[in-house]
């Protein structure tokens, strides 16, 4: 509620499009409006109240019980507004408004052994277990995949490793050899890639002497305690990545989060699998070609604690993380930080505010800072971390000026 404030004061929106800015759609409750009839009220057509095309509004609604305004709209347009306002003043509707919960996201059905695994192959033997008996091929198949399984399946996997439809498991659940039970699916897109990375392992990383000094500068900034902003500048290829994983790790290890926000989703990928190869399925993804249903699964790891590093565009700054210790904002200088919608915000504000309430660090990177982020490190406002060499033994390219104006010429 705070940073709604925030928000609200800072670039003037309203509090309902802070809300919708920080949390998707999917997870929030909504009201819905409802319209049914009213059985003691029938209109008819030579009423003086309404009009004709009000009678096919009615109808509508009597033939399904109850209607959405959602669903009059569609399918009447948005004319319909004023025939349900006459039919609700003359009695003949009943309006009714319901507070609709967030998603629960997706879920599948999984199926598990109802007995012990001795019951289970007393009945393949063929013998009789509490006054049940299994018949036909396909029983046993289901309860075989199962035993092999040694863990639930779900319906889709358990029908394509015995080889049957949906009626041998239903027949199983009745008998009480089967318990049927709901899992909750992660839509993930990059859960292959957190795998991956969970099955690599962490490695060391080696950084150079002056690595190894920005990183402990930024990561005593992040210990203090206090609301802290960095600078860290560093030419093209001096390992200002290294750097960041260096922090993240630290506050990894304290259990604090971290927030990650990158400049264009086209780099989400590449630094996805820089990040997925080290911290696994602790890396939650978000960016606005998810799917809603993706940015909702995103948003319920995160808050639930079981992501602790975020990967983004500028809207993963809103991230619900726990413990928050640090928002790093990659390329600082783009423009993509500044939001062209309703709310206009800029990333680097919100990362500001929330760092200060969570005594957090902001940390700014760039080869090629904003003047602002410059000034405010050279005036000793923001701690500035410098890398002028790059990594190893990279050389910089030797660079030639051609005038091509004369070569336009001949």
């Amino acid at each position: 509620m705070g940073l709604c404030r925030f928000l609200k004061t800072r670039i003037l929106c309203s509090t309902g499009d802070a809300v919708r800015a920080m949390i998707p759609a999917s997870a929030l409750s909504r009201l819905v409006t409802l319209y049914g009839a009213d059985p003691m009220h029938i209109p008819t057509a030579a009423s003086d109240d309404l009009q004709s095309s009000d009678l096919f509004v009615y109808t509508y609604v009597t033939e399904r019980g109850e209607a959405s305004f959602t669903a009059l709209r569609e399918h009447f347009g948005a004319g319909v507004e004023v025939r349900l306002r006459r039919l609700v003043k003359g009695g003949y509707l009943q309006k009714r408004v319901l507070l609709k919960d967030a998603s629960e996201g997706k879920t599948e059905r999984i199926y598990a052994t109802a007995l012990t695994r001795e019951e289970c192959f007393a009945l393949l033997d063929g013998d009789p277990v509490r006054g049940i008996k299994l018949s036909g091929d396909a029983q046993r198949r289901v309860l075989t995949a199962l035993l092999e399984s040694e863990e639930p399946l779900s319906a889709a996997d358990l029908r394509r490793q015995a080889e049957v439809t949906d009626s041998p498991l239903q027949t199983l659940v009745k008998k009480g050899v089967l318990a049927t039970a709901e899992r909750r699916i992660d839509r993930n897109p990059y859960a292959e890639a957190a795998r991956t990375g969970k099955e690599k392992g962490t490695r060391q990383i080696l950084l150079s002497p002056e690595q190894r000094g920005a990183a402990d500068t930024l990561i005593a900034l992040a210990r203090s305690g206090e609301p802290k902003a960095a600078l860290l500048h560093g030419v093209t290829g001096s390992g200002k990545t290294c750097v960041m994983i260096e922090l993240i790790d630290r506050l990894l290890e304290e259990g604090r989060g971290v927030i990650l926000l990158l400049p264009e989703i086209a780099l989400t990928p590449q630094s996805v699998a820089i990040f997925c190869a080290r911290y696994g399925e602790r890396v939650a993804v978000i960016h606005s070609a998810l799917s809603q249903g993706e940015r909702y699964d995103a948003y319920c790891r995160i808050r639930e604690g079981r992501a602790d590093v975020v990967i983004g565009t500028r809207s993963a700054v809103f991230s619900p993380v726990k413990n928050l210790g640090a928002i790093i904002i990659d390329e600082e200088q783009e423009h993509t930080y500044k939001s062209d919608q309703n709310p206009k915000y800029h990333a680097r504000d919100v990362a500001r505010f929330r760092c200060a309430h969570n005594k957090a660090l902001m940390l700014l990177a760039s080869a090629t800072p904003s003047l602002e982020s410059w000034y405010n490190a050279r005036t000793g406002k923001y701690a500035l971390a410098t890398l002028t060499e790059r990594y190893g033994e990279a050389v910089p390219p030797t660079i030639y000026l051609s005038d091509t104006r004369r070569a336009a010429q001949r």
